[in-house]
């Protein structure tokens, strides 16, 4: 199986033998995004759905998203829900590749090149879990944002941001600068993972973060999505597995919390667009 679905990627996204219809209209970008959830589907975020066979398809969305639902997860599109077979994640930022053992009908374009600045984006995801929502913008230029990506004990020298923290909840965040690209078509949480579009209907980013509630997006830079693409073989195959440890995203709910009802604490931060209902 393994071995099969290497070949598979490597003809997908190496060799780019599937032909892919670009999306023309608001409804035809709503049919390439998926939801990807807990098996409650409490919780979870969006993904974009890259190529279909008629066994196996695979589906671009977060790190953070497949390590929410690494437990187990279901990826739910116009086609129907499907439990998560597999994933890969990508080390340099905030990428994975999931893939479902059946046939999502969508095959979509990667850009050949990174999007010029100011020109129109589309987004399509599933804010707050929400059936699929198209919005529009323009791209703007990269830029550093700083993520909360997990937590550590407080030692009593923490000042200011992470002193608040802990005294809010007894430990601190661990805070890592990402190279990222803000646009302006809205998102919120929900919208980790969702698909990116440049004006030719060509995926050119992922949405990973944004600040607190309905705001701009800041998405994975294209030059990141083309090169987890073009070597994702070299990423290994992970499974779903129930005991796996989650409880880091329980805290990160609490801390997002925080930040919305407190924003002078959290001034400088962005998050990544997780929904916890």
């Amino acid at each position: 199986m393994r071995l099969l679905t290497s070949t598979i990627l490597a003809t997908l996204f190496l060799v780019g033998c599937v032909t892919s219809k670009l999306p023309q209209n608001n409804s035809e970008y709503a049919k390439t995004s998926a939801m990807i959830t807990l098996e409650n589907k409490r919780s979870g975020g969006s993904g974009v759905i890259l190529q279909s066979t008629p066994n196996r398809s695979f589906i671009l969305t977060n790190k953070h998203v497949c390590q929410l639902i690494q437990v187990g997860g279901t990826v739910t599109t116009d086609a129907g829900s499907y439990p998560v077979h597999s994933f890969r994640v990508y080390k340099r930022h905030d990428l994975c590749l999931i893939e479902v053992l059946a046939d999502l009908h969508q095959n979509t374009k990667l850009a050949e090149q990174a999007p010029v600045s100011y020109s129109e984006v589309t987004v399509a995801g599933h804010p707050a879990l929400l059936p699929t929502m198209v919005t529009h913008g323009h791209f703007s230029n990269h830029m550093q944002i700083a993520l909360i990506v997990d937590k550590e004990q407080c030692n009593g020298d923490e000042k200011d941001q992470e002193a608040f923290f802990c005294e809010m909840f007894g430990f601190k965040p661990i805070i890592v600068n990402f190279e990222a690209q803000p646009i302006t078509a809205t998102i919120m949480a929900g919208s980790s993972g969702s698909g990116v579009f440049n004006d030719k209907g060509e995926i050119s980013g992922l949405v990973f973060a944004g600040s607190e509630g309905l705001s701009y997006g800041f998405i994975v830079p294209f030059e990141y999505v083309k090169d987890f693409l073009n070597h994702v073989n070299q990423y290994p195959e992970q499974f779903p597995n129930k005991k796996s440890e989650i409880q880091f995203f329980s805290s990160f709910f609490k801390m997002q919390s925080a930040c919305e009802a407190h924003p002078k604490n959290c001034k400088g931060l962005a998050f990544q667009g997780l929904y916890h209902d």
